[in-house]
């Protein structure tokens, strides 16, 4: 996906959790955030009533929040910061 900087990130959400990384023209990618599954529940589940909010995938939640933050340094302080506690 495309950040308002026109930096590009991924998000891969498997069974072994959530990798957030910046898609590098010129090399490797870099994970700017990694999340085991219980992590990755309790993010969700703190980001969404899901009494009124329809199909709450994780994907589409954790989509959502990525496409409003401006850069892909943003996105890594976000979600490290949103985590502190979790782990």
């Amino acid at each position: 996906m495309a950040l308002a900087s026109g930096e590009h990130v991924t998000l891969e959400i498997d069974r072994r959790g959530l990798r957030i990384a910046r898609v590098a023209h010129d090399g490797p990618a870099e994970t700017l955030f990694a999340a085991a599954p219980a992590v990755v529940a309790e993010l969700c589940t703190a980001l969404v009533d899901v009494r009124t909010t329809p199909d709450p995938t994780p994907l589409r939640l954790l989509t959502t929040l990525v496409a409003q933050l401006p850069s892909a340094a943003e996105v890594k302080r976000t979600f490290t910061a949103a985590t502190a506690n979790l782990d």
